[in-house]
């Protein structure tokens, strides 16, 4: 084994009040890990922080330790003080809070408490969890369901609550089995049924050293009726939540911070739902617990995760990187991005007419920004493509988004056309391409792409048979549009537009085998589309145009972004079975495949769909105050 006491560090003696906290960092920046260093680093910094704040004194630093070593020695596997010692000062609730976003309409979380355990019996549904005689019989029946209301099977339901006496099973020191707490299945409707106990209040321990603590700060360790629950399912977040009962003593005072607005419920008789006493054999009298419990899927909590760990990135100045929806110092991620970040500085544009409050350079300069390129990207607005033939030629051009009107012209600036361009007969991409000192202006198209990978993944998701496709309008974009839906499979396509010689230019432009059809005006449609594609700029559209377009189900895309709430989006909005998709989404994931032409690297996805949601939260706020 290597010695490592002096390798690669300076010399760490006579450190002051000043210069400890830098060399504690220093000698822990070895970790490979870049969470664990993230983690260390801000806790040191907090806790010498602390100290420094506070001008704490060697007792009081000894009394802390003295006070950590007694949790310890008090927790056992059934008795969790460290748990307790989070529970009280709020921390659990944080942590919980952060890791586990919901959602507005999910079921909110809440603390674990210290008296979990795994040893609770699986039962069957209707089956009764507490033998405490002295008990108030209550019957639960709960339902459980996704966001978009359809019941979970199969979930893995943990229930717990005290006995009539307000102590939980492990407390008693003569326990010999679990009692008052079980594990359930739901069934196939996403049903639970058990039957119970009235919930009462208690005092968390307080004989062991939290509770001292708890004693000098002048609180009182009770927390208000209520009942644990824990939901676990392979592809869904799990969930930790607990239900309180309205009016408890204690319902504003919780001990350890557990109440929410969300969790607390009246109790009800059984007896005031038909047959349901009958059912369950229980009496009339008993008391009923009804509630519908929403999870989330891992992939929905993920990307709330991630959106908020982003603001988090941002509020600390952006020198942050957020990897599987935690925060991590930000890096460079390969050596292609090493080699990017050495390149000399390049220039990116977007061409095109009416363009002033394109959000692309966002977009793509929030990305460049994350990845450390020495690139800028800018709006080049310009009336013909040859006022801005300069900058193609120029030496630091780097690519070019391109929109209209020039999304033909601007194909006699380019050496060569990718096959996908010749096809759609449009260009909406330049890429820099330079080999053996010879440089090339590539013309591409990626509006299909973004459109190709929204059509797909509606396809994939909702199962629901694509057969016909409209395209509305035939400029540019509409060429896209085309051939997005054909690569996607859609059998039959039509194309709307009012001036019939337009849309037969965009039809001839493509192979005889593309199957298109074309209508001069929306009520003369033939059959009601699966998929529409607006193409059309929103400012020459009327929601009046749309309104007998639809079909019982489907997709819809405008492919305009300004305003983002178009009339054709709103139309599609009220239709019950449609799904609507703005043109910033399509402009985001075409985005994303330029960037990828453009640099060789992946994406910073994260950071760039964050600087959008930044850019219109502040365009909101700026609207709310009349900025705008």
């Amino acid at each position: 084994m290597s010695d490592q006491s002096t390798r690669d560090f300076p010399p760490m003696k006579d450190l002051t009040i000043e210069n400890i906290t830098e060399n504690v960092h220093i000698i822990n920046s070895k970790c490979s890990d870049p969470r664990m260093r993230f983690l260390l680093e801000r806790l040191v910094n907090h806790l010498h922080d602390f100290a420094r704040e506070t001008r704490l004194s060697i007792p009081e630093w000894e009394a802390a330790i003295e006070f950590l070593v007694e949790v310890g020695k008090i927790s056992t596997n059934v008795r969790h003080e460290f748990v307790l010692l989070s529970d009280v000062l709020g921390l659990s609730l944080l942590v919980d809070a952060i890791d586990h976003p919901k959602l507005p309409s999910a079921t909110e979380g809440t603390v674990l408490g210290p008296f979990h355990t795994s040893d609770a019996h699986h039962v069957v549904s209707g089956a009764n969890i507490s033998h405490d005689p002295d008990g108030e019989p209550l019957l639960a029946v709960c339902s459980i369901k996704d966001t978009q209301g359809r019941p979970i099977p199969g979930v893995s339901v943990d229930v717990w609550e005290t006995d009539s006496k307000g102590f939980y099973d492990v407390q008693y020191a003569d326990r010999t089995t679990p009692d008052c707490r079980t594990i359930l299945e739901s069934d196939e409707e996403g049903m639970i049924y058990f039957k119970a106990i009235v919930p009462v209040p208690y005092p968390i321990p307080h004989d062991g050293p939290v509770g001292q603590l708890l004693q000098k700060l002048k609180r009182h360790p009770y927390r208000p009726s209520h009942m644990h629950f824990m939901f676990k399912k392979l592809g869904y977040d799990r969930l930790i939540t607990a239900l309180y009962l309205r009016g408890d003593p204690y319902e504003t005072s919780d001990a350890v911070f557990g109440v929410k607005q969300s969790l607390i419920i009246d109790l009800y008789r059984v007896g005031d739902v038909e047959g349901l006493a009958e059912k369950h054999g229980v009496s009339a009298e008993t008391k009923l617990l009804r509630h519908d419990f929403v999870l989330i899927t891992e992939n929905e909590a993920l990307e709330v995760r991630k959106q908020e760990a982003w603001k988090e990135a941002a509020r600390q100045g952006g020198r942050l990187n957020v990897l599987g929806g935690v925060l991590v110092p930000a890096q460079k991620e390969s050596a292609a991005l090493e080699n990017s970040s050495r390149s000399p500085l390049k220039a990116f544009h977007i061409f095109g007419s009416g363009i002033a409050f394109s959000i692309s350079p966002i977009i793509h300069n929030a990305g460049f920004q994350h990845q450390g390129l020495p690139y800028q990207y800018d709006i080049r607005e310009s009336p013909t493509i040859d006022d801005v033939a300069h900058l193609i030629r120029a030496d630091s051009f780097g690519g070019a988004s391109v929109t209209m009107p020039h999304k033909l012209q601007v194909q006699r600036y380019c050496d060569q056309l990718t096959e996908t361009a010749r096809a759609i007969g449009a260009v909406n991409t330049l890429i820099v391409n330079a080999e053996d000192e010879k440089r090339f202006i590539i013309g591409d198209n990626t509006d299909w792409s973004g459109l190709h990978s929204i059509v797909r993944e509606y396809i994939e998701r909702s199962h629901h048979p694509v057969n016909t496709g409209l395209v509305i309008g035939a400029g540019g974009a509409s060429r896209a549009a085309l051939y997005a839906l054909h690569r996607a499979g859609v059998r039959t396509i039509y194309l709307a537009n009012r001036t019939l010689s337009a849309a037969e230019t965009v039809r001839e432009s493509f192979e005889h085998n593309f199957n298109v059809g074309i209508i001069p005006n929306l009520e003369q449609w033939p059959d009601k589309p699966d998929i529409i594609i607006g193409t059309v700029p929103a400012d020459k559209t009327t929601e009046q145009q749309f309104a007998n377009l639809f079909g019982s189900k489907g997709l819809c895309i405008d492919m305009s972004y300004k305003p983002r709430q178009t009339p054709l989006l709103t139309v599609a909005q009220r239709q019950l079975g449609w799904e609507a998709v703005t043109g910033v989404q399509v402009l985001i994931a075409q985005a994303f495949e330029q960037y990828r032409l453009w640099t060789g690297l992946q994406p910073p996805k994260d950071a760039m769909l964050h600087a959008v949601m930044a850019h219109e939260a502040r365009l909101e706020q700026a609207s709310v105050e009349g900025k705008l």
